[in-house]
C-alpha cells in the first residue's frame, strides 16, 4: 500500500502555480519582486530564481541589489562577494557556477564550513 503524501507536499503542488501566477502579475504591473525563500541556503535560492525566470522575470532583473552597499567593489560597501565563472544575467543557472565566496572581506574556505561531509568541491582555488 503506497504511503500517503505529506500534507505539505499536497499544499505546495496546489499553491505553487497560484503563487507563480501572482508573482508574474505583480511583476507585469511594475511591482517589486524579490527572492523570499525561508531557506536561505544555495539550492533553495537557486530554485526560487529558476521559478522566477519561468514567470518571465529576466535574470538581470532578479540580480539587482542594494546599490548603496552592495553590487560593486568600493570603499564603504559590504565586503561580500560571490565570484562566478559564468554570467548569471545571461542564464540564471550560471548563478551556480561559483568559483569563490568572500564574506566580510575574507575568502571562505569551503572545507572549513560545518557541512556534513566537509566541503563539496564546488569552488576552484583562486590563483
Amino acid at each position: 500500500m503506497p504511503a500517503e503524501p505529506y500534507p505539505w507536499t499536497w499544499w505546495m503542488k496546489l499553491m505553487t502555480p497560484v503563487a507563480a501566477e501572482n508573482i508574474r502579475k505583480v511583476y507585469d504591473a511594475g511591482g517589486g519582486v524579490a527572492i523570499g525563500t525561508d531557506q536561505s541556503f544555495g539550492p533553495a535560492v537557486h530554485r526560487e530564481m529558476e521559478l522566477l525566470e519561468q514567470q518571465g522575470i529576466a535574470p538581470a532583473a532578479m540580480l539587482r541589489g542594494r546599490a548603496a552597499d552592495l553590487g560593486s567593489v568600493e570603499s564603504g560597501k559590504l565586503a561580500d562577494a560571490v565570484l562566478l565563472s559564468a554570467d548569471p544575467a545571461r542564464d540564471i543557472h550560471n548563478a551556480k557556477a561559483i568559483v569563490a565566496v568572500i564574506k566580510q572581506g575574507v575568502l571562505v574556505d569551503e572545507d572549513r564550513l560545518p557541512l556534513p561531509g566537509g566541503g563539496r568541491g564546488l569552488r576552484r582555488p583562486l590563483r
